[in-house]
């Protein structure tokens, strides 16, 4: 059945009739017939019609009769990044490790969707463990239906995860390099250092060489592993007093127990260069290493004068090759640009440092800092983190309460010799100097990941007070970076012009929403874009969402 409107003509005047009409078959040909007559289409009112639609509607399911007017939304939260994440973790096999290595560990609340959620959370708004509850609730998933974690609870899980950290890290690695076909065979490690607000915990937080430029701060040291692309494989904190060169021995030990490759090479920083680390490397037949040398070594400076053929490295950019006991050296010459930024770059910095200087004499002429002690704790707070101690000649009498102060021109003459060049130290003869320069550039990666988890997971404040509590925060932190690195590998293999960052933001568009009108229930994700598809179907999540609707009158 069907409605119809029949129109005709009586005196010259069209009438119009709304009817309702059947067709039926006879002698093989189809005809309709009115069933019902509802009346002059000038005669009957919107009303009425509605009316009718909406008696109707009771009796079928197909069709249902809804004044909009009474449409309550119920909710609307961002799902978009939580449905990412979670499909990049699943990938990683995320869940699973984290089921299979906290097994046992059960309490009255999920320990692995607390670790989840404190994870996710890191990625997607960082926030202080008790307001992770309050973010939960800001956010959704199709499957997320966990009961409520309690704050002293991520805690608890915390204390859980940080037993089995190395057996985690492995696992997930592991299952990485099965998804990507990975090869443990070329690896960069480098340190950073993260401050505390206030003491930090005692036995891990002391004072030491700060990255984040605050030397009045107690911190702790991070290390890290990662692959040439980012993947991270393991990381180890140490007490914020810890040596960089302190740390190398114990991290190639246990990425030798843990992964056991046959050959790797290990890129490192000049931080990490020392002649005890390159002979403590070289007693393993197994591992090539690069590192980048210090520039201001007298070694460096001997360098110098060793003969060498000359390659052109590109970019500007020309090198020497030197074998000097068996190692092998390689010398960048940078342009006259990078020559000009290191002059610059040195002679600003001893501007700086010779203004505070004379702030300081004019302190002592006063008589507002008085003894040795007080004034070389100022001069050291002066050179803290710079590097230009050997740059200046300090003098102070403190009978006569005088404090002088002047450049060593010599020792800053010496070092112009060194503007615009950089080392780089092998033990390995064969490689190729373009393979070396690769591996090295390569570093950069790890400077990144730091500069992620420091600034985007945003590792700091750290708000623990214990050190099981401070490497299990460091922890979580590298569990989020992890899978961002993951997405960031789909993402390039599908050869999108994005970051995982990006992707984030692009896709945390996606609203989950929840409607009700007259009983009737109605939850839909919102369309994406050209991009948020693109992006989404990077890792095969579903494009179009159907609208799941629940009928409930009762």
């Amino acid at each position: 059945m069907f409605l119809r409107v029949i129109k005709k003509k009586e005196n010259g005047r069209e009438y119009a009739t709304l009817c309702i009409c059947q067709s039926y078959r006879k002698e093989g040909k189809v005809k309709q017939r009115i069933v019902a007559n509802l009346g002059s289409m000038s005669k009957i009112k919107k009303k009425e019609i509605d009316n009718i639609i909406k008696g109707l509607s009771r009796f079928t399911d197909k069709v249902t009769f809804l004044d909009l007017r009474r449409l309550e939304n119920k909710d609307v939260k961002r799902c978009g990044d939580i449905i990412l994440m979670r499909e990049v973790a699943n990938r990683a096999e995320f869940y699973d490790i984290l089921r299979s290595n906290l097994k046992g560990s059960e309490k009255e609340f999920d320990v692995v969707q607390a670790i989840e959620e404190m994870v996710m959370n890191r990625i997607d708004d960082p926030l202080p463990k008790v307001r992770i509850s309050e973010w939960r609730d800001s956010v959704s998933h199709p499957e997320w239906k966990g009961e409520r974690i309690l704050p002293h609870q991520y805690y608890r899980a915390m204390d859980e995860l940080i037993k089995k950290k190395d057996e985690i890290e492995k696992s997930l690695f592991l299952s990485v390099c099965n998804l990507f076909d990975y090869n443990v065979n070329v690896l960069f490690y480098d340190l950073t250092s993260t401050y505390f607000e206030g003491d930090g915990p005692e036995g891990l937080s002391e004072y030491g060489y700060s990255r984040d430029h605050r030397p009045d701060r107690k911190q702790v040291v991070i290390a890290l592993v990662i692959t040439g692309d980012g993947i991270p494989v393991t990381h180890e904190v140490f007490k914020g007093n810890t040596a960089d060169v302190a740390t190398m021995e114990g991290m190639i030990e246990k990425l030798k127990k843990k992964y056991n490759p046959e050959k790797f090479i290990l890129v490192c920083d000049r931080g990490l260069m020392s002649r005890e680390n390159i002979e403590k490397i070289s007693g393993y037949r197994d591992i090539t290493y690069i590192f980048g040398a210090k520039r201001w070594t007298r070694e460096a400076k001997d360098l110098l004068k060793v003969r060498g053929r000359m390659v052109d490295a590109g970019n500007g950019i020309k090198a020497r090759e030197v074998m000097v006991d068996n190692e092998r050296s390689i010398i960048l010459y940078f342009n006259e640009d990078k020559v000009k930024e290191d002059r610059e770059g040195r002679e600003s910095m001893l501007h700086k440092i010779e203004e505070d200087l004379e702030g300081l004499s004019k302190m002592v002429e006063k008589g507002r800092i008085r003894g040795g002690n007080q004034v070389f704790e100022k001069v050291g707070t002066i050179f803290s983190d710079t590097g230009m101690r050997r740059f200046f000649t300090i003098s102070y009498d403190e009978e006569r309460g005088v404090f002088r102060f002047r450049r060593n021109k010599q020792a800053i003459k010496e070092t112009e010799r060194l503007d615009g060049k950089f080392f780089i130290t092998t033990n390995d003869t064969a490689m190729s100097f373009e393979e070396v320069l690769k591996h090295y550039r390569n570093l950069n990666e790890i400077e990144m990941a730091f500069r992620n988890i420091k600034d985007t997971i945003e590792l700091r404040p750290i708000r623990h007070w214990t050190p099981d509590r401070v490497r299990a925060h460091v922890l979580i932190c590298y569990l989020a970076h992890f899978l961002m690195k993951v997405l960031d590998r789909y993402l390039r293999e599908k050869r999108l012009d994005v970051t995982s960052r990006r992707a984030l933001y692009k896709v945390s568009r996606l609203y989950m929403i929840e409607d009700e009108i007259e009983g009737i229930k109605v939850k839909r994700i919102t369309r994406p874009d050209e991009e948020e598809k693109a992006i989404l179907k990077a890792l095969d999540i579903p494009l179009d969402y159907e609208t799941e609707v629940s009928l409930d009158r009762s």
